[in-house]
């Protein structure tokens, strides 16, 4: 752990990051969305993996709509079910956030399901001043 996120650090330029690890047991984010920072990196050690969706089948126009149920945004955002990525336990995901050097962020999601035993997941995000 401790290389990946000095491997983090130096692509992401960073002095310094927010960071979590732990036991995650139900979906923090259940619906499609791009993380407000530069860069992001998540690595599931155990149980689902995050999901995330190709550029070209998001519509990200209906992002910002208010749904009463995150499923229902969640159809609206990404309407090709099939076009949904997941990763698996030990990939490391990199991720552009919002305010990451003019370009699209990411769209993700954790799993809708954590599984039986939940998940573990190792999160470090940039900062607003790193």
């Amino acid at each position: 752990m401790a290389l990946l996120l000095s491997h983090f650090a130096a692509i992401a330029e960073a002095t310094h990051f927010r960071l979590s690890f732990g036991v995650v047991r139900s979906a923090q984010c259940p619906k499609f969305h791009v993380d407000h920072n530069r860069l992001r990196l998540i690595t599931t050690y155990s149980g689902p993996g995050t999901e995330w969706v190709p550029n070209e089948a998001v519509r990200r126009e209906c992002m910002d709509q208010r749904e009463d149920w995150p499923s229902n945004a969640n159809e609206l955002i990404v309407p090709n079910a099939a076009a949904v990525q997941r990763t698996q336990a030990g990939d490391v995901l990199l991720m552009k956030g919002s305010r990451g050097n003019g370009t699209l962020g990411a769209v993700h999601r954790s799993p809708s399901s954590a599984g039986r035993f939940g998940r573990v997941v190792l999160v470090a995000s940039t900062v607003a001043d790193s």
